[in-house]
């Protein structure tokens, strides 16, 4: 209740203040008194000075405020008011003034604030002990009274000093301005902190200056100054070092710049010796930098610095340290020489470098091809060998870098022999560690081998044979030792011939082709005589394919005896029909059988004609193949002619003949008078009459039928005979009624037929029912009928009419359902139906009908109704049947069938007709018909027509049948079937005439076509037909041309094959010629270059001998200036077999003249050869600068700088060139060629 009552006063206003109590649901009211109350003020309104950071108690202390400090004004409970001393008002217990007062925020300098209660009410501070009623005390509300007193805030004092730093000789001095952190701060108050100073502009850091320290001072120490800077609370006092300074405080220490060092890597090779010392300015500086643009050169300048060696040096040949990774490094003295220059610096350390002792060189010559080593007391040339031998190991020369003289220092072939040679420290790293391997290498770099080719010599000037290969270190790359690297200088390697004899020849061939295979057997590998088949040839010791080894094997030449591929299977020795050559001077150029790798050994093969067994012409027996097969007939057909050429067609092929030879050739060839063709098949064991349906095998075949001179036969197969049924007979038979009554009796009327021909019916014909117990088939006398005997399901029975024919037809059959759909009511009447169909034929028909009563005992006359007409019907039609019985005078219907006239057949059939191939169609196609009644045709416009069944293609057979037609109702068209043969059409092939030029590659030969029939052309044909010529056309003159094939028995063209001719005129003999002058001093000559087309001896005849004559040259002939004067030199070529004769002239001044004089220099160069095909070869002492290629016109063509010994001119036209020679010195030589 007092706590509420309090809140209650504190609306400072005196008030009732009327308690309530809750009682019973009611209001009881109670009274209570009304306390005094003081309002308290500050007694004056002066300001109260303090000291920036300065505690509330330390500024009330300081300023004396105490309970005097403060005014009060009582106003009691009744309303009167007075003043009451201030001995009067005291604190409460434990209070003072500090618990009462506040400041309005935290003082700061000039920031406005004051000092105030620190509440409304201040009950809880004060008492008022002599007065007696309650009191409560609150701040004075009365206008004038003093609230607050303002605060005047003077700053503290801040102290700040320099954090000690340093930096390195040289380096720049700390950047200014600091930061806080850079300075040691002692004063601050209110928590505050260096943080005071970041993003302010009113609190600012004094600047900082080094004591005149700058890049260039030398290591010491220099005091940091300090200045200006401000705070807004507090007065700064900057400090400076001194001596009694605490250590860390106010100081820039200038050190040593540190640097490390190191002695540079070096290195010498193996023979060489250590190095003594280094240059000071050669140090290597590892970490660190020199300052203010110092560079070691420029402080030790030409300073020596001596050094030490872990590595042992020796002179060439002693004992020294293998190649390795050593060091070395500054003696003491050299050490102490670099501190002492860098004494601005802090030596941190002089590292060792690294002394590498590397390889040194030892030059391995090879051997050359020529040079002689004494093995078994005989010289031997070490770098040659035999070919399709193993190539040498090789012989090697070593000489050491440091060895003086031109001659090699030591020899070898053996890695054991250079031990003592290639020094080590250890004896076991002395000598190679991979020893030279000599490798052998044509002018393209491929290796030489057991197979590399042995090449003959070459007719080059200033050239060595380059048979010579080079011979290398094949391993250079890997050949090494402990202390030595090397290099190579090549050497030379010899592949000579090796000697080989031809012991025999074969010629072989198959019977009826021209292509043929010789098989020649060679000498056999001896590898101790190191002659023979290399091993690696050994494949062709007998061999048909020789020139894979040789390049100018013997010429075999087929006489022409045996040349005609007509010439008879057999063995032939070479006296009449093969001859072997292995020599021919008479021709151009002259023919000599030889190799680059093997010396033939001509022993068994002496020039001409052989007489022994050697020498043979084999001509084989051609594979033949017989393919035997069935041949068939129908049933009834006569037996085929087996033996018949054209018969024999349809079930004996061949496979392999050849000349155009067939079947009928097996006999003009056979080596038995009666032939070998098949001609004796019989059917085995045949029985007598008509064959019966079956296969037969057909016998006749013998030995004699494979044998024979030109084929070698095999029968594949056997031959069959086949007959097969006959099935043309047709069951016809259409029931008008399926469904039954139990009871009925119902007529069968089906026929067979063969065509439009009845072939049985009636009783001939067999029914057969699948379940009679339901519905029965019996027959009356020579009438099949069927009887219902019981209900049927809904699938009904089935009735089967079958004809049984003769042996050799098909049996003729059809199955018809029939259903028994009802019993017989009391009513009803048996019903026996007879026959209901019926053929046209003009009159009415009756239907068969019979009526008895249910027992069979009583017989009714039937009526009958047709359509519901009584009349007889005529016309061809199904008719519904009403039968009616008398009964009680009226007409009783008994039941409802039905009966048929069918239409009433007539026969049209074709007329065969003919034509070729290709011809149109007659239109139309005749026929003939026949089975109308009376005066009965075809409706008017609507009589049939013949069609061909499917498209003509080929010749052949092909049928004719009825299309369409209509004979009206009461007809019917059955109609027949024609033949169409269509017969081959004349087709002429010709091999035509062709004329060529010799030397012009032949045209391909192919046949010419006339007869073709529409867009046909051979591809329509059956065979590929080709022109041939029956000899090979080598030389000049008239060839026969035929038309060679496998059959001409088109299947559409009757063929007729004609010859031609291959005429080959003589070539013009394609003489070229070129001189390089036709101006000649006397004595002097100038070469004619000079070849033809013809093999021919070219001939030159000089017109005054006097003048001027001539000197054979491989290529022309050397024109030799005689006498001054003018002379022609005529050049001839005479006709040959294949080229014409030609004959040309030169006109040769020859003068009298001063001789020149061609320098050392120019006398030893040059270019050969002259007569250019792709590649020529330089020939110079002397260093060539270019090669300048310049045509006939004067055109530069090609120009070549630094031109290898071997240049390209492939790319040149044939004809004249003249090639400028430049040397580096400036001299020059023209050289004149022909390209090819």
């Amino acid at each position: 209740m007092k706590k509420y009552i309090k809140s209650i006063l504190t609306s400072r206003k005196q008030l009732m203040l009327l308690p309530l109590m809750l009682v019973s649901g009611g209001i009881i009211q109670a009274q209570t008194a009304v306390p005094d109350t003081v309002y308290v003020s500050f007694a004056a309104a002066t300001p109260v000075t303090m000291t920036y950071g300065e505690e509330l108690n330390t500024v009330i202390t300081a300023s004396g405020i105490d309970g005097s400090s403060f005014s009060y004004w009582h106003v009691k409970s009744t309303g009167e008011e007075e003043t009451p001393t201030g001995g009067n008002i005291l604190y409460k217990p434990g209070k003072a003034a500090g618990d009462i007062l506040k400041f309005s925020a935290t003082p700061t300098v000039g920031g406005g604030q004051t000092l105030g209660f620190v509440a409304n009410n201040l009950s809880d501070y004060f008492q008022f002990p002599s007065n007696t009623n309650d009191v409560v005390f609150f701040v004075s509300n009365r206008s004038g009274a003093t609230l607050s007193r303002s605060l005047a805030v003077n700053k503290a004092t801040l102290n700040i000093a320099a954090r000690d730093t340093s930096r390195f000789y040289g380096d720049e001095n700390p950047a200014t301005p600091w930061s806080a952190k850079d300075f040691v701060f002692s004063g601050f108050v209110n928590g505050d902190t260096e943080a005071i100073f970041s993003n302010s502009q009113v609190n600012v850091l004094p600047d900082v200056t080094y004591g005149g320290a700058n890049k260039a001072s030398l290591p010491g120490s220099f005091v940091i100054g300090l200045s200006g800077g401000q705070a807004a609370n507090y007065t700064l006092n900057l400090l400076v070092w001194s001596d009694a300074w605490p250590e860390g405080r106010g100081l820039l220490t200038v050190k040593q710049a540190p640097l490390t060092l190191a002695v540079p890597d070096s290195a010498r090779l193996y023979d060489d010796a250590n190095l003594k010392n280094i240059s000071g300015k050669e140090l290597l500086i590892t970490e660190g930098t020199l300052k203010n643009d110092q560079t070691l050169e420029g402080l030790f300048a030409n300073t020596k610095l001596q050094v030490t060696h872990t590595a042992v040096s020796a002179a060439l040949g002693q004992p020294k340290s293998d190649v390795g990774t050593y060091s070395y490094e500054l003696n003491a003295a050299a050490a102490n020489t670099v501190s002492t220059t860098l004494s601005n610096y802090d030596i941190q350390a002089i590292a060792a470098g690294k002394y590498e002792v590397k390889k040194d060189t030892i030059t391995i010559t090879v051997f050359p091809a020529d040079a002689e080593v004494t093995i078994d007391d005989k010289p031997v040339k070490v770098m040659q060998k035999i070919y399709g031998e193993p190539n040498p190991d090789g012989y090697f020369y070593l000489a050491k870098r440091l060895e003086t003289g031109s001659a090699p220092s030591y020899a070898f072939s053996k890695a054991a022999e250079a031990v003592n040679y290639i020094s080590a420290t250890a004896e076991g790293d002395r000598g190679f560690k991979v020893a030279p391997l000599a490798g052998y290498f044509d002018y393209e770099g491929r290796k030489a081998t057991e197979k590399t080719e042995a090449s003959l010599k070459r007719e080059k000037p200033n050239q060595k044979e380059d048979s010579v290969y080079v011979a290398k270190v094949d391993n250079a790359d890997k050949v090494s030792s402990l202390n030595y690297a090397f290099k190579t200088v090549d050497g030379s390697f010899l592949i000579n011939q090796r000697q080989l004899a031809i012991w025999k020849v074969i010629v072989d061939r198959v019977y009826g082709e021209a292509d043929k295979d010789t098989t020649w057997t060679f000498e056999p590998n001896d590898a101790a005589k190191q002659r023979g088949l290399a091993s690696f040839d050994s494949k062709y010791q007998t061999t048909t394919t020789p020139d894979d080894i040789i390049d100018f094997m013997p010429k075999v030449v087929v006489k022409p005896v045996a040349a005609d591929n007509t010439l008879h299977a057999g063995s032939y020795n070479d006296t009449l029909h093969i001859k072997v050559v292995t020599e021919d001077k008479f021709i151009q150029p002259p023919f000599q059988a030889k190799d680059r790798n093997y010396k033939l050994n001509m022993n068994t093969l002496v020039p001409g004609t052989m007489t022994n067994d050697s020498v043979r012409l084999e001509v084989a027996k051609a594979p033949l193949i017989i393919r035997l097969d069935t041949i068939k007939r129908a049933f009834g057909s006569a037996d085929p002619e087996f033996n018949k050429a054209d018969v024999q067609k349809e079930f004996i092929s061949y496979e392999g003949f050849k000349l155009d030879e067939s079947a009928n050739s097996l006999d003009s060839t056979a080596t038995v008078a009666v032939g070998n063709r098949i001609k004796n098949l019989v059917i085995n064991n045949r029985p007598e009459g008509v064959l019966p349906v079956g296969t037969y095998e057909l016998t006749g075949i013998s030995a004699i039928n494979k044998e024979n001179t030109n084929y070698e036969i095999t029968i594949v197969g056997k031959p069959r005979y086949q007959v097969y049924p006959d099935n043309s007979y047709v069951m016809v038979w259409t029931p008008i009624q399926n469904e039954l009554i139990v009871g009925d009796l119902v007529r069968l009327n089906a026929v067979v037929k063969q065509g439009s021909t009845v072939i049985a019916e009636g009783s001939q014909i067999v029914y057969e029912s699948s379940n009679p117990a339901l519905i029965q088939v019996e027959k009356v006398e020579s009438i099949w009928y069927l009887r219902a005997k019981a209900l049927t399901s809904d699938e009904g029975v089935t009735i089967t009419a079958r004809y049984n024919a003769e042996s050799g037809q098909q049996e003729a059959l059809k199955s018809e359902v029939f259903k028994v759909l009802r019993l017989k009511n009391e009513a009803d009447f048996n019903v026996i139906l007879g026959n209901m169909v019926f053929d046209y034929d003009g009159n009415g028909k009756a239907a068969d009908v019979q009526l008895t009563d249910l027992k069979g005992i009583t017989t009714y006359t039937p009526i009958i109704t047709y359509n519901g007409d009584y009349d007889l019907p005529v016309n061809a039609g199904m008719y519904n049947i009403s039968i009616f019985v008398k009964h009680n005078g009226s007409d009783l219907l008994v039941r409802k069938e039905k009966m048929q006239i069918k239409p009433r057949e007539v026969i049209v059939k074709p007329k065969d007709a003919l034509i070729a191939y290709g011809e149109a169609l007659p239109e139309p196609f005749e026929y003939t018909y026949s089975g109308f009644i009376g005066s009965d045709d075809f409706k008017a416009a609507s009589a049939p027509s013949v069609k061909v069944a499917g498209t003509i293609t080929e010749a052949g057979n092909y049928t004719l049948y009825i299309d369409g037609g209509d004979p009206g109702e009461n007809y019917t068209i059955v109609g027949e079937t024609g033949t169409l043969t269509v017969s081959k059409a004349m087709l002429t092939i010709s091999a035509g005439t062709v004329d060529i030029v010799y030397g012009d590659e032949i045209p391909e030969l192919k046949p010419t076509y006339s007869g073709f029939v529409g867009n046909d052309n051979p591809d329509a044909l059956n065979f590929i037909y080709t022109v041939k010529t029956l000899v090979n056309p080598v030389n000049a003159g008239a060839y026969d041309l035929v038309i060679d094939c496998l059959s001409s028995d088109e299947d559409n063209y009757a063929v007729t094959l004609v010859p031609g001719k291959l005429n080959i005129a003589k070539a013009d003999a394609g003489l070229e010629w070129s001189v390089e002058s036709t101006s000649i001093t006397v004595g002097d000559s100038v070469l004619l270059y000079a070849s033809c087309e013809s093999p021919a001896t070219i001939g030159y005849t000089v017109e005054n001998i006097a003048v001027a004559g001539t000197r054979n040259h491989i290529e022309g002939v050397h024109v030799i200036g005689k006498n001054e004067g003018i002379t022609k030199l005529y050049i001839t070529v005479p006709e040959s077999t294949n080229h014409l004769s030609h004959r040309d002239s030169v006109t040769f001044n020859v003068k009298l003249g001063t001789v020149g004089n061609e320098s050392i220099t120019l006398q030893g160069v040059g270019l050969y050869p002259t007569l250019v095909e792709n590649n020529a070869t330089v020939v110079s002492n002397s260093p060539v600068d270019a090669i300048v290629v310049i045509d006939a016109a004067g055109r530069i063509q090609k120009v070549i700088n630094n031109p290898e010994q071997v240049i390209d001119l492939s790319q040149l036209r044939s004809g004249y060139y003249l090639v400028r020679i430049v040397l580096d010195n400036g001299e020059a030589k023209t050289v004149r060629i022909i390209k090819k």
